[in-house]
């Protein structure tokens, strides 16, 4: 009896080794197929991210400032969508880009970079439909012409608008200069040769205001090239007139009065001097010529006084004058005029100086 129960037991357990056994077998199966699945995913992952960099680049400019580039595709072609060529102009932080499309082992692209003699980083990369490929750097620079520098524009007491400016280029050929009435409109043109560095215009319309722009032209590798423009601004004067109706007379002991018709709105320039004994003194005032009555106070009693005076235009730093009138005006004796103030009819009405 008990050889038997033994040899139960020992049966169960055998029975329960193999269950186990062949349950581990399952597992392990299993595991090592799951195993080469997740490899299988993960490489065939890395295989669709991982594209890589183009390869043999090659780059030049072309027409000034186009750029030509030829590359090979990566090594790892099967999941890349196309291509971008982006160039970031160092200057001024603009950026420019196209994508091409990969039609072939071997990619050419161009890409105007528009700006002449200016430096640019530029990269290109490989793409998929959600990620990007290495990118390769490289520098170039655009040729053509510099633009024109300390360009001054400024309008002359002849009616005339005078244009300086500096240049240092070798390669241009000539200046093309083009003077507006308002930008874009009524506009004349005018080419001078490349050792010119002042222009006279001759001024259609005085007393407005004149744009002109100056570019560099010229010939770079069979290619007609005209730099970026310069521009600036002039007032053209106006003739300034003589001013021959200005009368000037006494008004108080301690002022004089000045009056006009002239219509003329920029300014006049009086010089008033006195006449006596301890030596001349002057005293200058700029008043407007709109206003057409002006007082001059703060003088002294029963002075004679040499006025001059004459108009004048100012635009930025350039002034100028018209002819000059001469007169003499007296202020009146204190015993004969009483009170020292003026009439109160001029105090709210005029403008006193």
């Amino acid at each position: 009896e008990m050889d038997v129960d033994v040899t139960a037991e020992a049966i169960k357990f055998r029975i329960l080794l193999w269950l186990v056994a062949l349950c581990s077998n399952i597992d392990r199966s299993t595991l090592t197929a799951q195993g080469h699945e997740d490899r299988s995913v993960r490489n065939q992952y890395f295989n669709y991210t991982d594209i890589g960099p183009v390869q043999e680049l090659s780059y030049h400019i072309t027409n000034v400032t186009i750029l030509a580039a030829t590359w090979r595709q990566p090594h790892a072609t099967e999941n890349i969508a196309g291509y971008v060529l982006e160039c970031a102009e160092q200057q001024h932080q603009s950026t420019k880009k196209v994508k091409i499309l990969p039609e072939s082992k071997i990619v050419e692209a161009s890409l105007d970079l528009e700006d002449q003699v200016a430096a640019f980083e530029c990269s290109v990369w490989a793409f998929s439909e959600h990620h990007n490929g290495t990118a390769v750097l490289f520098n170039v620079t655009t040729l053509g012409l510099h633009p024109v520098t300390n360009l001054s524009f400024v309008g002359g007491c002849d009616g005339s608008l005078q244009a300086t400016w500096s240049y240092t280029d070798k390669n241009e050929a000539g200046f093309n200069l083009t003077v507006c009435r308002e930008p874009g409109e009524k506009c004349n043109t005018t080419l001078v040769e490349k050792n010119v560095r002042l222009y006279k215009f001759s001024a259609k319309e005085l007393d407005v205001e004149y744009q002109l722009s100056v570019s560099a032209i010229g010939k770079i590798s069979g290619v007609n090239v005209r730099s970026q423009d310069v521009m600036a601004n002039a007032t053209s004067f106006p003739q300034v007139p003589l001013l021959a109706d200005v009368v000037v007379e006494g008004a108080s002991p301690e002022a004089l009065t000045a009056t006009w018709q002239t219509n003329w709105t920029h300014e006049i320039h009086f010089s008033i001097c006195s006449l006596n004994d301890t030596g001349q003194y002057c005293q200058n005032y700029n008043v407007s010529g709109a206003l057409r009555q002006v007082y001059f106070t703060g003088l002294l009693p029963q002075t004679t006084y040499d006025v001059k005076s004459n108009g004048q235009a100012t635009y930025g730093n350039q002034t100028c004058v018209g002819p000059e009138t001469e007169q003499t005006a007296s202020t009146y004796s204190l015993r004969k005029y009483l009170p020292l103030l003026l009439p109160s009819t001029y105090r709210n009405k005029n403008v006193f100086l």
